[in-house]
């Protein structure tokens, strides 16, 4: 271990230890108080919580799906597909089904939130919330 003086969110921490933590394949440095933790163990060692999505990523990882979705039937984006629910044709079917499915995914990310907020569900990953969406069911 080595002791040094480190400044961390314009705190300075004199005499903090840094604690050098080797995998396999890495090296982290992780930086504990000693005012906060004393003296430190490798087995004190906590990993950083892994950078979770903002709800813009989320926005646009679920507008992807949605655009991925609408060229499955040669549509150019969601736009396009959900206007045909408008207007009677051939597309019309096919246009009110992607539109029901946009907005039920749109409410189960919006219950999925309240949830993660109230603390009743971790916050998942944009992967994790994908899966979690409807089926869209093709008339």
């Amino acid at each position: 271990m080595k002791a040094l003086t480190v400044t961390a969110t314009g705190q300075q921490f004199p005499g903090s230890t840094i604690i050098e933590y080797a995998t396999l394949w890495t090296v982290d440095y992780v930086v504990y108080p000693k005012s906060v933790i004393g003296e430190a163990t490798i087995q004190d060692y906590v990993p950083p919580p892994a950078t979770l999505p903002t709800r813009a990523e989320y926005t646009e990882a679920l507008e992807a799906m949605y655009d991925a979705k609408a060229q499955e039937k040669n549509y150019d984006n969601r736009y396009t597909c959900a206007l045909r629910a408008g207007y009677p044709s051939a597309f019309q079917a096919e246009g009110t089904a992607f539109g029901e499915w946009m907005d039920n995914c749109n409410v189960t990310a919006y219950g999925i939130m309240a949830q993660v907020q109230q603390g009743l569900i971790p916050q998942p990953t944009i992967g994790e919330l994908l899966a979690m969406m409807p089926v869209l069911v093709w008339p």
